[in-house]
């Protein structure tokens, strides 16, 4: 703020400094050249932008600002009780839903490594639409899990370089289900 403020000082004694100096050559200050105009209006552009930037930038400090301080006045009035400390989670509970897919491809289905995995699904609402996407990539032996993937009808794209990619809707019945895809190989071409 302390520096807008002398920025605009400063314009201040710039615009009045070129009026003076016009007015003792004899000059009528009126009839500026444009290209004076357009400075001093580039500079007042600037000025009002950086202004708006700080007033706004400015006030939700000072809204929590006074929150906080009506916030302690109001603990200060009460009793000093407070509220015992919750206890630390040590580990974050297993998903109850976890869908296994397992790839493999060509002829000896061999698991295909490094592939991505890509899981979605849309509920029609009346008003919004609800959509769960995901991707995950398959580990070495060629598996891939979903941690809470959703239940009913399900789109499942597999990519994998060097492998034909794979798109298929399934229904998702079990929380547990393992689902298993079977890549081919791209046709030659010639």
């Amino acid at each position: 703020m302390l520096l807008v403020a002398r920025k605009f000082q400063a314009y201040l004694k710039l615009t009045r400094g070129r009026a003076a100096s016009q007015m003792s050559a004899g000059l009528d200050v009126s009839s500026a050249s444009r290209e004076d105009d357009g400075m001093r209006m580039g500079s007042m552009r600037w000025i009002m932008k950086a202004t708006g930037l700080i007033v706004f930038l400015g006030c939700p400090g000072i809204i929590f600002a006074q929150q906080d301080q009506q916030g302690q006045q109001s603990q200060q009035g009460q009793t000093q009780q407070q509220p015992a400390p919750m206890p630390k989670k040590e580990q974050a509970p297993a998903p109850s839903n976890r869908l296994t897919i397992e790839v493999t491809g060509g002829d000896s289905n061999t698991p295909v490594e490094n592939a991505s995995v890509y899981v979605k699904t849309r509920e029609h609402h009346l008003l919004k639409d609800k959509k769960f996407e995901i991707q995950v990539k398959t580990n070495q032996n060629g598996t891939a899990h979903v941690p809470d993937a959703p239940m009913g009808r399900v789109e499942i794209q597999v990519v994998a370089e060097g492998w034909k990619p794979f798109g298929r809707l399934y229904d998702i019945t079990d929380p547990k289900q393992v689902i298993k895809i079977h890549l081919e190989k791209p046709p030659k071409w010639y």
